[in-house]
C-alpha cells in the first residue's frame, strides 16, 4: 500500500509547480530544483494577512544509486514570507526553520560506510525571492528564491 501512495504522491508532485486557490490564498507548489535531483516534493503556501503567507514545504527521496551511492532524506520546512506587494507577487523576504532526517553512503570501496543519523536535525534560516505570473490567467506563478540557513 505504501508504494502505491508513493506512485500517487510523485505523479501529483511532478504535476505542480505552483498553483493558486481560492483568489490566491491557498498555492500548490513544487521545487523544480528538487525534482530535478529526484527528490520528490511538495508545498503549500497559504495567505493568512494581507502581506503574509506561511508555507510548509515537504521533502523525499528514497533512492539509493549503483554501487551504494545515496541521498536518502525527508525533511519538513515551514516558512514565514513578508510580501512587498497586496498580490503575494513580487518581492518577499521569509524566515524558515527545518527538521530533517538522512542517510548517505558515497559508495565504491570498502571505506565509505554509509552514515546516518536517526535522529532528526533542527535548523532554521532566512531567504529571500520573487514571484511572478506566467500565465495570462495568473494562475500558474514562477517563483526564484535564495536562502541561508544552517542545520
Amino acid at each position: 500500500m505504501f508504494g502505491k501512495i508513493k506512485r500517487i504522491l510523485a505523479l501529483l508532485l511532478f504535476l505542480t509547480i505552483t498553483w493558486p486557490l481560492a483568489s490566491q490564498n491557498i498555492a500548490l507548489k513544487s521545487n523544480l530544483i528538487y525534482d530535478a535531483t529526484a527528490t520528490l516534493n511538495l508545498g503549500v503556501e497559504a495567505k493568512f494577512a494581507p502581506k503574509w503567507t506561511v508555507d510548509l514545504s515537504g521533502n523525499y527521496n528514497p533512492f539509493s544509486f549503483g554501487d551504494n551511492k545515496k541521498w536518502k532524506h525527508w525533511m519538513l520546512q515551514p516558512e514565514v514570507r513578508y510580501w512587498f506587494s497586496d498580490e503575494n507577487n513580487g518581492w518577499f523576504g521569509g524566515a524558515h526553520f527545518g527538521l530533517a532526517w538522512f542517510n548517505y553512503a558515497k559508495g565504491g570501496d570498502w571505506r565509505y560506510q554509509d552514515h546516518h543519523k536517526n535522529t532528526p536535525m533542527l535548523g532554521g534560516g532566512l531567504s529571500g525571492g520573487y514571484r511572478k505570473a506566467i500565465s495570462r490567467d495568473g494562475r500558474w506563478l514562477l517563483e526564484f528564491s535564495l536562502g541561508y540557513g544552517a542545520y
